[in-house]
């Protein structure tokens, strides 16, 4: 009996040091991982954000960029981290949605390594055309990649990329044959693009300036609906692609493991500095669109992206290429 109490009493006072834990949360620096080098989207995303949190958690929230194996070995990093909130990673598509798809042996499991804290940013593609192109519109396009099976290109900054298979989703939806042609890198895709040996591609924000400066034309945006950041470009669901979709995005997660108490609390300082005006200007003219969430609302999000993403690898037989 005496042994029942005791190891209620220990329970008891166990259940109480993890409440006060959390409560106490954060009491040492945070460390912010991103998967890809500096300078890069989701290095940006955390190097605004993270003055931000610093201010509302009252502890250092530090960005590491930990690079290698398409992003795929910081968020290992941060999957096999304490889960004890001190330890977070920006994900990505490539790294969450679509690796995962390609190579089911990965060292991790998105869905069940990791607990969502909030979405950070969603952000359009863009369909543009070289100039010489005969389409001032997805419709064009459409009717002229179907009068020609095979005979256009599109390129990409690599096999298995999140634009690559933006691409193959168009093919698929569309019903057209507009050959692939990957390349080491989006930088390298877009120069052939400008100088014509591909006729067209699907790439971020960044291309903009050259749609802008005349020497691309943008046809579509692959988001749902228009983007704040660029209301002036149809998407490709309105140009004749129905339930067309494909949006990049950047999230925010922690390891499993991680006491609710404590995602909450860091959804929260989240998503109130994603909301702050400086920040959302900020992003908004660098072509992302802060779309703040709650941890299961991120969570229905990757497991449908992931669905969508093994349709596309599983029909375009991209796993066999």
């Amino acid at each position: 009996m005496n042994f029942r109490l005791a190891a209620a009493a220990l329970l008891i006072g166990l259940l109480g040091s993890a409440t006060a834990s959390a409560q106490d949360f954060p009491v040492r620096p945070i460390r912010l991982v991103v998967p890809f080098p500096p300078s890069g989207g989701l290095d940006t995303l955390a190097r605004i954000v993270g003055p931000k949190l610093q201010a509302s958690l009252g502890q250092p929230v530090l960005v590491e960029n930990k690079v290698g194996a398409a992003g795929t070995i910081g968020i290992d990093f941060v999957a096999k981290a304490a889960p004890d909130g001190y330890t977070l990673a920006v994900g990505s598509p490539g790294n969450m949605s679509v690796t995962p798809a390609l190579n089911p042996n990965l060292p991790y499991k998105p869905q069940t390594d990791f607990v969502p804290i909030s979405m950070g940013v969603r952000m359009p593609m863009f369909l543009v055309v070289n100039p010489s192109l005969p389409a001032n519109s997805i419709q064009q396009l459409i009717a002229l990649a179907k009068a020609n099976p095979g005979k256009y290109t599109y390129s990409s900054g690599g096999q298995g990329s999140a634009l690559h298979l933006a691409g193959e989703l168009f093919n698929i939806r569309a019903g057209v044959d507009i050959r692939h042609i990957p390349y080491k890198g989006t930088a390298p895709a877009i120069a052939d693009l400008l100088a014509g040996q591909v006729d067209m591609t699907i790439a971020d924000a960044s291309v903009l300036q050259h749609v802008k400066s005349g020497k691309l034309r943008a046809l579509g945006q692959t988001t749902p609906a228009r983007a704040p950041s660029s209301p002036d470009i149809p998407t490709i669901a309105e140009g004749g692609v129905p339930g067309y979709s494909a949006t990049n995005w950047y999230g925010f997660f922690a390891p499993a493991g991680t006491p609710s108490a404590v995602a909450q609390k860091l959804n929260a300082a989240f998503v109130a500095a994603l909301k702050q005006p400086d920040v959302v200007n900020t992003l908004r003219n660098g072509g992302m669109d802060v779309a703040p969430s709650t941890g299961p609302e991120l969570g229905a999000f990757l497991k449908e992206d992931m669905e969508r993403w093994a349709q596309v690898i599983k029909q375009a037989g991209i796993a066999d290429k």
